[in-house]
Parts: structure tokens; C-alpha cells; sequence
């Protein structure tokens, strides 16, 4: 039998296996390096005519097998993963154009080991010609894989696309794993992989329905509806379909809202990878049971003890070692938000980093929240961070059609007509049902109430309202309404426990859960204990079963059920609704607060709770946002800056009063003295989108006034730090430009960028404004004192491209012409502007892109040094304005300077 005949196919097929991950890691570099868009990127890799597409080249050295060797023997060690790995790192010294000398021997220690019962002569002879087979095919593979055409005239680093330092080790450890004693057969891995295969198949296959009926599971595909992604790091880019997004996995960071279906979306991922390309693990980062602030997480062992505990699957020892470093396998590391503390969510994204850098052909997908995710941020330089989109209308009413498909309805008609009727009914609320979450929940209210709430809370509460409705309906009894009460204040207290006490974080065993309800009960709603036993119980019971609100979720070690919330929304809503109500002052509400949000998890849930306080209390949001400003200020600078944060992000979704937004912006502008180098609170409250637009320039003024009132020098230094706030100091006439420094300002460029309006510098917005702004008017008349005097000197000119001033000369003809009818004090100042403008005119551009008109006129009396040739409206001005400009004119005056001295020389 020949080498062909016998080891030839196989050792083809385990060449293009190892070629896969290497392949792939080509493509998706080709894609993150913009040399290639996502549609052709296969494409070009297409060309790639290496085994890996199936055709294989082969030599026979020998006509037949050495004597004690069988073909099953040759053929299943040529297809083993010892193999693949050591063509895969073959290929990878190929590519980096090294010798793979290391490997070769280590894979000819290995096969003399394994096929030992031949002559030794006869089987060094068959090595030979396996060996030359073996790295000639991964040979045309490492060529090919370079040579995939690029955009011409580009550099490419072909071996830094493909491999790093990490890859090319990894891929050594590997190969050298897969010789060590003790491992697995060929044969048990894969019996192994097709068990956990099912096993998690079976797990993540399927979906409870969102019901306040029992609990129900149907298959996920009957349900779910894909969302799409969006790449955040090209906003201009639309968005990519859900079923291309396993495309973009490599290591990856899935964001979104409260209830954007984050975790489902990743199971689903991770169902399509293991059935289609490779083994998947999932971790849930909340339930790590060796989380150490210091050491952090050994991500082997905590996917194996997820393997046993979740899927009850026994682990070979390093199998899930060789299979992360193999380069088929997808890694979900699900709601790093969810970690319990900042530092630890810290801590847990520094393993992540680790971990994608120890297994780099292994790839990864991180979900989280996207409030708060920037506190504990992976490497932007090694993750890819993907936003989940809410559903369009077509999705929505997708949702809708599973969702009513699967869920009785009681009324005649298709589910067609009745998803109709839903989509015209829930036009209200079209903001809230684009959030899968929130959808479902309408679909419940709609089935059950027909009319559909127009804010979070108060979904919520209807949906605590039909759960005790449906559960006095079940038992043939009269409704009696202040069991909704009883049940939400003491699901309140459990929320509370829950989210604050580590012991509970998992959930509530039965018997907890009852203590903990009849003592609420018996303090808040009941007179006897008997009673208060009772209505626990019937409350546990109404939970059971049911795959909503709160449920048995798990088992403990002892077989007792476990309870918690099914989703963490209802869980901030309810530790909210238990703050709010024990808070009896803001004071205490913004006490309660704090430590959730320096802890780093409690965004969504205080946002709740304010928003709660302004409906249970007179000016609640306003005062609750008024203490924890005072805090933030009281607290060192980093946390200070924390809370600010929340309460900017806070007060653009809440009603908010004339002092609440006043304390906000006075502590905004506080904290911003302390941390000069935060440029980015501030100007959030002065774009035009804010909740509070109108009233934030007041706002802000009244508090930059009070900084003035402490003096020149203190205005001007947080000027230099803060150039956004230029736009406000003039408007409200706060800075004016008598003085040398603050005249050096007007042509400085580069003021306004947080504003709508595009003026490159002060002076060109005062030159707009003329005739249609008061205050502009009013710095003017500043300016035109300045004059009298004779003491404005010269002051340096902006160091700014010319591009910054492109169109100066026109923008100062309208305004002349448009104050032509102005006071003389108005006009003096707009006079000594205009003069400024020439300058710059004259110094930057040449004579033939000079404006014509007024400023045309200026412009040819300055390069003349001809009093005589200035505008006929120069009479208008007073005495010394005039004469100021005549000065000018014959060359004995300037507005600015620049180090080469005089500008009109820089023209020839």
C-alpha cells in the first residue's frame, strides 16, 4: 500500500485543519487594518489553494507500509491532533520564516513512540516520507497565506497579521500538551466533545417564554429574534445583521441597555458556533466562585467546574486546556457588569485580557452593560466593542408574531389580526418596545389588560398587579387590592437583601425567602404572625413554577429550591422602590445611594430611585440631586467625579427643577476646578439634546460669574482649561476684553466648539452677532473704551493655520455693513476687530484671495500706509476711533504681533 493510499487524504484534511484558525486570524486582521471590508475579505482568501480547501499534494517515497505498521494505525495517527497541532505550528514558522526544527523533532519522537511494533529501519525510512509530505503542504499553505493580494503600495507585515509572539507559543504549548502522558485518546476526546456537545445544545437550546403563566420552555429558534450589532468604533457604519455577527467574533465586547437581550443573544451565538464551526464555553462572570480582588480567576478551572456543575459533564484532565489553545473554541464570558464591586469588575477584565492573550487562536465574547462598562474597559486595542441595537419595528413585530404564536390568546381571530392590532395599540410606547424586555412585558399587559403604560415603573407595577390578579383568579377568589402592595413591599425588602448582601447575591433558599417575607409582612401590612406565615407562603407558592418577575431559578447542595429575580431590571426596580420608601429625606435617599455608586454597579438602579423620589416626594428628583451633588464635592476627586457623572447622565432623563439644575451645574463647575484635566461633564450639559438645554447656559452662567468675582487671574485659568466655557463668558458678558490677556482671546481660535455655530474664533462670533445680540453690542462698547484711552497695545496674533480663517474678510463685510446704522461706540469696537481681521488677511493669504468691499478697502489702506484710502464710513466713528484708525493705516499702529514682527512683510 502506498503513502498515498494510506496516510495521504488524512493528512491532508489534518493540514487544512490546522490552516483554519491561521486562515481566519488573516482574515479578520485584513478587516480590523482596514484593507479589506467584511464582503471581500473571503473573497481574497478564497484564493488561498492549500489543503484547507481540499487540495492536497502527497508524496510516495515507499509502495507500501513497513512491516507491524496497519493503514487504521498510519491513518488515524496522521489525523490526530498531535498532528494538526504540529502542522499548525509548521505553518506558523513558515509564515515568520524560522526553521521548524523543534517541532519536527518532537513529531518524530511522537511517531516512533506511537507505531513502535515496526522494523526500526523500514519505519525511519516511512517517517522520511510522512515528514516531507507534511511540510510541503504546510509550506504551500504559509505561501499562500502571504500572498494574498492588499491594496498595492502598502507594507504588510504578513507574519504580525497572522501571528504574534503569543500565537506562535501557544501554538507550542500545544503540540507539546498533546505528547504528555496521560492524556486522552483520539478516540475518548471526541466521545467526550460529542457529550458536552449535546449537553449544551440541550441547556442553551432552549427559552422560557416571557408569561405569567407556569414556566414553559420551547425551543429557542420559535422565540428569538436576532438583534442587530453596531461597531461603536465606526459610528457611520449601519448595522450588522445578527446572523453575520459570529463572523466578528475574535475578541469581542457585546454592549447594550437593561433587558437589550445581552445573555440571550450570547447563548444563542454560542449554540449556532458549537453546532456549526467549534466548541463553546460559557461563563457566568456573576457566579465565579474564586474571584480574588488580587489573584483574580483561573479561567480553566472555572470553565471545567462550570462543565461539571452546569452541565454535569465529567472533564478529562486538560482537555479544555488543548481545546482553547487547538483555535476552534468561542469563549462567552457573560455580564462582566454583573461582578459585584469596581474592583473586582477591574480585576476580572485584567484576567480577560490574560486569558485572550494566553489562548490567542481561542476567541472571545464579553458581554456587559454599556453603563458603567468604561470604569472596567478591556484594551480597545485588542477588543472590538459591539453595541446591541434596539429592534426595529419589523423585529418588534417579528417578537410579537413568536410571542402570541406560542401564548394563548383569548379573542377570535388570527395571530395575524392580533399582532396588528398590537402594533397600532403600542405605537405609544415605541421608545419601550424596542427593548426585548420591555416588549415582552407589553405583550403580557396587551394580552392580559389591553392597554399599555408609558414608563418603566409603571410596568413594572402592572405586571406585579397581574400576577396577583391571575393568582386570585386561580384560586376562585375575590381580588382584594392591597395584596399588590403587600407583595411588592415585601419583594422590595428581598431586592433589597439580594443586591446588597453577598450571602444572598445567589438567591434565597425557601425557607429564607419565607422568614424574610412573613417578618416584612408582619411589620407593613398584617397584625398577627399566623398571617403573616400564611400570606409568605401563598406568595412563594404564586411564585413557583413561573418563569417570571421573581422564581425558583436554582437547586442548592442540599436539593432546596433557590429563589431570585429572573432579570435584573425587576431587581433594580425593586431594591429602588425598597430605598425610596425607607429614605424619609432626600438626605437619606442620597446616603442610601452612595455606596452603590461608588461601588461601581448602581447607575441604572439609583437612576430608578430618583426618578421614584420625584414622584413619592414634592421636588424629590430636584433634592435627592441637590444632596448628592453636596457629596460628590465633599467626596476626593476620582469618586467626586463618579457621582457627578451619574447625575449629568441622571438629570438628562428626569424632571428637574430651577435649583436642582442650578446645584448640579454650580458642583459640575466645582469639581471641574479640582480635576482641571476633565473636559467632558461640562460641556454634556450644553449640547443641544440635553433634557435641561434651556436653562443650562443661565445655569452655568450664574456659577462662571461667581468664579469671575474671584478675579481676573482665577477666570482665566480655567479658561485655559476649559475653552468650551468661552461661549458662555461671552454671551452673558461675564469676561470682557479691556484687559491685554482677554484681548489676546478674541482672534485665538478654537472657542466655540461646543456650541452649534461654527465660528473659528471670538472675534468672528462678535462679528456675526452685531445687530442681532445685545451682548455682542455690549463687548463692543467694552471694546471701543479700551480705545479712548490709547492704551490697547498690541497684542500677539493667533498661531493658527490659515485654513482657521478662510472667509474672515467676508464674514467682517456683512458685519460692517450690517452696523452701518449702530452707535458710534459699537461701531469703534467693531472698527478695531476689522483692523485685527486685515491683518490676518494680509499676513496669510495673498493679494489676489483678499476680500473686496469695506474690508477690501481696509486691507488696500493698510498695504498702502494711505490714511486716505480707508472706507468713507471711518468719518462715522468718534475722535479717537478715527484717529486709532488712521494710525493704523499709515503702518504707526497694530492690533497684533507676531514673532517675525511686522505681518504686511510676510506678503511679497
Amino acid at each position: 500500500m502506498t503513502f498515498v493510499e494510506s496516510a495521504g487524504p488524512a493528512l491532508g484534511r489534518v493540514v487544512g485543519q490546522a490552516a483554519a484558525p491561521l486562515v481566519n486570524r488573516l482574515r479578520l486582521t485584513l478587516i480590523k487594518k482596514g484593507l479589506v471590508q467584511d464582503s471581500d475579505a473571503a473573497g481574497r482568501l478564497l484564493q488561498i489553494g492549500g489543503p484547507h480547501r481540499g487540495g492536497t499534494r502527497t508524496l510516495s517515497l515507499l509502495d507500501q507500509l513497513p512491516a507491524g505498521v496497519t493503514n487504521r494505525q498510519i491513518t488515524a495517527f496522521a489525523g490526530s491532533g498531535a498532528v494538526r497541532s504540529a502542522a499548525q505550528e509548521i505553518i506558523a514558522a513558515y509564515v515568520a520564516g524560522v526553521a521548524p526544527d523543534r517541532v519536527l523533532s518532537r513529531l518524530e519522537r511522537l511517531f516512533f513512540a506511537e507505531l513502535h511494533g515496526a522494523a526500526p529501519t523500514e519505519l525511519a525510512a516511512y517517517y522520511l516520507s510522512f515528514q516531507e509530505s507534511l511540510q510541503l503542504q504546510c509550506r504551500e499553505v504559509a505561501e499562500q497565506l502571504t500572498s494574498v493580494p492588499v491594496r498595492s503600495g502598502e507594507g504588510f507585515d504578513w507574519a504580525g497579521a497572522i501571528l504574534t509572539r503569543a500565537t506562535l507559543e501557544a501554538i507550542e504549548r500545544h503540540t507539546a500538551t498533546l505528547a504528555r502522558a496521560g492524556r486522552p485518546t483520539a478516540e475518548e476526546a471526541t466521545a467526550w466533545l460529542d457529550a458536552y456537545r449535546k449537553a449544551f445544545l440541550t441547556h442553551h437550546g432552549s427559552i422560557v417564554i416571557p408569561d405569567l403563566d407556569h414556566r414553559r420552555l420551547v425551543p429557542s429558534e420559535r422565540l428569538f429574534v436576532g438583534p442587530d450589532v453596531r461597531l461603536l468604533a465606526d459610528p457611520r457604519r449601519g448595522g450588522i445583521a445578527f446572523g453575520d455577527v459570529q463572523d466578528h467574533i475574535d475578541r469581542t465586547v457585546l454592549l447594550g441597555d437593561p433587558g437589550a437581550g445581552k445573555s440571550t443573544a450570547s447563548s444563542r451565538l454560542g449554540v449556532t458556533w458549537f453546532t456549526e464551526r467549534g466548541p463553546c464555553f460559557q461563563v457566568v462572570l456573576r457566579d465565579l466562585r474564586r474571584l480574588d480582588q488580587d489573584a483574580g480567576f483561573n479561567l480553566v478551572r472555572e470553565i471545567e467546574r462550570t462543565l461539571e456543575a452546569r452541565y454535569q459533564v465529567t472533564v478529562p484532565s486538560g482537555t479544555v486546556e488543548d481545546l482553547l489553545l487547538a483555535g476552534d473554541s468561542l469563549v462567552v464570558l457573560d455580564g462582566l457588569d454583573e461582578v459585584p464591586t469596581l474592583a473586582l469588575r477591574k480585576r476580572t477584565a485584567e484576567v480577560i485580557e490574560a486569558a485572550a492573550f494566553a489562548y490567542p487562536l481561542t476567541r472571545f465574547l464579553v458581554t456587559a452593560r454599556s453603563t458603567g462598562y468604561h470604569e472596567s474597559r478591556l484594551d480597545t486595542g485588542v477588543f472590538t466593542e459591539f453595541r446591541v441595537m434596539p429592534f426595529t419595528a419589523d423585529q418588534v413585530r417579528a417578537y410579537a408574531r413568536n410571542w402570541f404564536g406560542l401564548v394563548a390568546v383569548d379573542r377570535p381571530g388570527s395571530v395575524e389580526d392580533y399582532v396588528a392590532d398590537f402594533m397600532t395599540s403600542s405605537e405609544s410606547a415605541d421608545d419601550l418596545r424596542t427593548n426585548p424586555l420591555l416588549l415582552a412585558l407589553i405583550c403580557i399587559l396587551y394580552r392580559g389588560h389591553g392597554a399599555i403604560p408609558r414608563q418603566r415603573p409603571q410596568i413594572y407595577r402592572r405586571c406585579v398587579e397581574m400576577l396577583v390578579r391571575d393568582w386570585d383568579t386561580a384560586r376562585g377568589v375575590t381580588t382584594r387590592p392591597w395584596e399588590t402592595d403587600v407583595y411588592e413591599v415585601a419583594l422590595a425588602e428581598i431586592a433589597h437583601l439580594v443586591y446588597s448582601r453577598p450571602e444572598y447575591r445567589a438567591g434565597m433558599t425557601e425557607e429564607q425567602l419565607r422568614q424574610v417575607a412573613a417578618q416584612n409582612m408582619l411589620a407593613e401590612a398584617v397584625t398577627s404572625r399566623r398571617e403573616a406565615v400564611q400570606l409568605a407562603a401563598d406568595m412563594i407558592a404564586l411564585c413557583r413554577g413561573r418563569g417570571w418577575i421573581f422564581t425558583n431559578v436554582d437547586v442548592d447542595d442540599a436539593g432546596n429550591d433557590v429563589y431570585s429575580f429572573a432579570h435584573g431590571s425587576f431587581l433594580e426596580y425593586f431594591t429602588a422602590t425598597h430605598l425610596v420608601r425607607n429614605a424619609g429625606t432626600s438626605a437619606a435617599l442620597a446616603d442610601g445611594l452612595l455606596p452603590f455608586l461608588l461601588a461601581g454597579r448602581g447607575e441604572v438602579l439609583s437612576q430608578i430611585a430618583v426618578s421614584m423620589a420625584g414622584v413619592h416626594r414634592a421636588n424629590g428628583a430636584s433634592d435627592t440631586i441637590g444632596e448628592l451633588m453636596e457629596r460628590a464635592w465633599r467626596l476626593p476627586p476620582d469618586d467626586g467625579r463618579v457621582v457627578t457623572a451619574f447625575i449629568v447622565n441622571t438629570a438628562d432623563v428626569i424632571p428637574l427643577n430651577e435649583n436642582g439644575l442650578i446645584s448640579l451645574v454650580r458642583g459640575c463647575v466645582r469639581l471641574t476646578r479640582r480635576l482641571f484635566q476633565d473636559r467632558q461633564l461640562l460641556p454634556v450639559l450644553l449640547g443641544p439634546d440635553f433634557r435641561h438645554a434651556s436653562g443650562v447656559q443661565v445655569a452655568l452662567a450664574g456659577a462662571l460669574a461667581e468664579i469671575a468675582a474671584e478675579g481676573p487671574g482665577t477666570m482665566r485659568e480655567f479658561l485655559t482649561w476649559h475653552d468650551w466655557a468661552w461661549d458662555v463668558v461671552i454671551q452673558h458678558g461675564i469676561v470682557d476684553f479691556s484687559g491685554r490677556s482677554e484681548r489676546e482671546s478674541l482672534f485665538a481660535g478654537a472657542l466655540h466648539r461646543a456650541s452649534p455655530h461654527t465660528a473659528s474664533c471670538t472675534a468672528v462670533w462678535l462679528a456675526e452677532q452685531v445687530g442681532r445680540d445685545p451682548v455682542a453690542a455690549r463687548q463692543l462698547r467694552l471694546i471701543t473704551s479700551g480705545l479712548r484711552p490709547w492704551l490697547l497695545e498690541p497684542v500677539d496674533g493667533p498661531d493658527l493655520p490659515a485654513r482657521d480663517f478662510a472667509g474672515i474678510g467676508e464674514v467682517f463685510n456683512r458685519a460692517l455693513a450690517r452696523a452701518a446704522a449702530s452707535p458710534a461706540e459699537v461701531l469703534g469696537g467693531l472698527a478695531y476687530l476689522a483692523a485685527g481681521a486685515a491683518e490676518i488677511v494680509i499676513r496669510h493669504f495673498p493679494p489676489h484671495e483678499h476680500p473686496g468691499g469695506l474690508m477690501g478697502q481696509l486691507i488696500a489702506a493698510r498695504w498702502s500706509e494711505d490714511a486716505g484710502a480707508l472706507p468713507s464710513g471711518v468719518s462715522a466713528l468718534d475722535h479717537p476711533e478715527r484717529e486709532f484708525l488712521q494710525e493704523w493705516a499709515r503702518g504707526n499702529r497694530r492690533v497684533l504681533t507676531w514673532p517675525d514682527d511686522f505681518p504686511a512683510q510676510a506678503v511679497s
